[in-house]
């Protein structure tokens, strides 16, 4: 388990998270969310609780999250990984072609410490010849280097204050609209992002709450969907995912959205029944991209 040695190595953060990364990537078929990525790439890692829950700046953000944030901007410019263009996938991490492969190897040896320690000498090198293709004189270097980081420091606050953004609309969600306005803002949502959702009507559904068509190239798929406008500070479990899974009938896969976040048994079961994931953060981002503004759903009649 890595402990706090591990803290001690910030220079070379990439090159260990990364081969993790990719296989966390992987092992989630190959693309996955920000935070499931996040997740599982520190079930791998191991670490600590003490490390694994450590949180640093104004506003408590996860030190490993960053950290591996950091890892998935290197895997990103090294051509391993990429950022989804299906809209309904927005706030992921895909593996590409290379990332693939280097991941299938990687993932078949994870225990093998000898071949782990080779991927990552491997990756510093990716980092060394990237550093060496930019390096300026030692003089240009120092001033780059300080504007880098009064740009980090501007970066970093910019990031804190449009978390606590998305904190404040989420609650805003939460607070402000009843459980019938919340479904038509998700439909409203998922119709933006290119489904034919509509809302059930009565209780023969049971845990569905909307049911509709996906289009993803050629096919179209069945999906079933449901919303639950929990607290932001609560968690879903498998049992609501279960519920879901059990109700879909002949949709070929499902959507669940809440106000609120998941457990880690709650994100196992819906990869286990392909039931897509968003989260109160996730609902906002998504909400901001296609412009979905919930106060015009206060104005529907319910």
């Amino acid at each position: 388990m890595w402990g706090d040695e591990f803290e001690d190595k910030k220079a070379v953060y990439q090159a260990e998270i990364a081969p993790y990364l990719l296989v966390a990537l992987y092992r989630f078929g190959g693309v996955a969310s920000l935070k499931d990525g996040i997740e599982k790439t520190l079930d791998l890692l191991d670490i600590s609780d003490e490390l694994r829950n450590r949180r640093s700046g104004k506003f408590g953000y996860l030190y490993m999250g960053i950290q591996i944030k950091f890892s998935m901007s290197m895997l990103r410019g090294a051509e391993y990984i990429k950022t989804p263009k299906n809209s309904l996938r927005a706030g992921s991490w895909e593996l590409t072609a290379k990332g693939t492969d280097l991941a299938e190897k990687i993932n078949k040896n994870l225990e093998d410490t000898k071949i782990v320690e080779e991927l990552r000498s491997e990756v510093q090198k990716i980092i060394k010849k990237q550093a060496k293709s930019r390096k300026l004189s030692q003089d240009e270097e120092s001033i780059e280097d300080e504007k880098d980081e009064a740009a980090n420091t501007d970066e970093a606050e910019v990031e804190e204050a449009k978390q606590e953004s998305i904190r404040t609309d989420i609650q805003a969600i939460h607070d402000d609209l009843n459980p019938i306005q919340f479904e038509q803002l998700c439909v409203r949502l998922l119709n933006a992002m290119g489904a034919e959702m509509k809302i059930t009507q009565g209780s023969h559904d049971h845990g569905v709450d909307a049911k509709g068509f996906i289009r993803t190239g050629l096919a179209i798929d069945e999906v079933a969907a449901q919303f639950k406008r929990y607290d932001p500070g609560t968690s879903i479990g498998e049992r609501y995912i279960n519920e879901l899974a059990g109700s879909m009938g002949s949709a070929d896969r499902g959507i669940f959205i809440t106000t609120s976040s998941y457990s880690k048994n709650g994100k196992e079961a819906a990869q286990k029944h392909s039931i897509r994931l968003i989260d109160g953060e996730e609902l906002v981002e998504l909400m901001r991209e296609h412009e979905i503004m919930y106060k015009r759903v206060l104005d529907l009649k319910s």
